[in-house]
């Protein structure tokens, strides 16, 4: 078989790259081996040592290594020191936080005896209060829908009056226009010496009915006002109705 230019240059690529691969592994394993000579180092290191050590204590006794320890280490006393100062402190603090803690119940354990309160008592008292209020709050609307039933029935009242009042002066105004009829005729056919007899009776007539409409509407008014004070009660004045009644009459008696 016949080997191309391209399979030469794709198979010295991968070589290449394979020599790149092994090149990095060969740093990688430089360097573990440097960090591993390191770490012998050290541990040769930590081995002399402890070897020195070793022979410093079996030239000397304990006691000569804790007093060249304390000598190389004065903060160590300080701290030292600085501890059992703080614990002393703490100490005494706690004590007091103690003792103000054990005044201040029996403080508050007197003053809660001597001041005698039944809180029990004074929640249902609290409980009481609040179904009174409940209790007025409801009568008040009782009364305040009974006050508007009254105002709805005077209301009612009023505008029956006021039809009553309207059908009396239709009534008066026709009986009027009657009147003047009557009286025209009489004038014309001479009879009118008992037509204005006629005629004078009967405004006597009307006016004793205006006087006991009008003492009525004020015995309305006064009874109304007396129930519903709040609600302005709608009167028709009767003064309109006097006119009118009034120039009739003139209008007979100048006739």
């Amino acid at each position: 078989m016949s080997i191309t230019f391209e399979q030469i240059i794709l198979d010295a690529k991968r070589i290449a790259n394979r020599l790149k691969d092994r090149e990095a592994l060969g740093d990688s394993i430089l360097l573990e081996s440097e960090n591993v000579n390191k770490q012998m180092e050290s541990m040769r290191q930590f081995q002399d040592d402890i070897d020195v050590l070793n022979k410093l204590a079996r030239e000397r006794s304990n006691n000569q290594l804790i007093t060249i320890i304390n000598q190389e280490n004065p903060q160590i006393r300080e701290i030292r020191q600085e501890n059992r100062q703080l614990k002393e402190a703490l100490e005494e603090h706690q004590h007091a936080l103690e003792h103000i803690m054990t005044k201040y119940r029996e403080h508050t354990q007197s003053k809660i005896l001597n001041s005698k309160i039944n809180f029990v008592e004074l929640y249902n008292n609290y409980q009481k209060i609040a179904e009174n209020k409940d209790e007025i709050i409801k009568k008040q609307t009782e009364k305040i829908q009974e006050m508007a039933a009254i105002m709805q029935k005077a209301s009612v009242l009023d505008e029956d009056k006021i039809n009553m009042e309207h059908e009396y002066l239709s009534r008066l105004i026709t009986e009027n226009k009657g009147l003047r009829e009557m009286l025209e005729i009489s004038q014309k056919f001479g009879s009118n010496k008992l037509i204005t007899s006629d005629d004078k009776s009967t405004q006597t007539e009307v006016n004793e009915k205006q006087s006991v409409s009008t003492s009525e509407e004020g015995t309305v008014t006064a009874t109304e006002a007396s129930t519903s004070s709040s609600i302005p009660v709608p009167t028709i004045s009767s003064n309109k109705s006097e006119n009118k009644i009034q120039s009739s009459g003139g209008s007979k008696n100048s006739s």
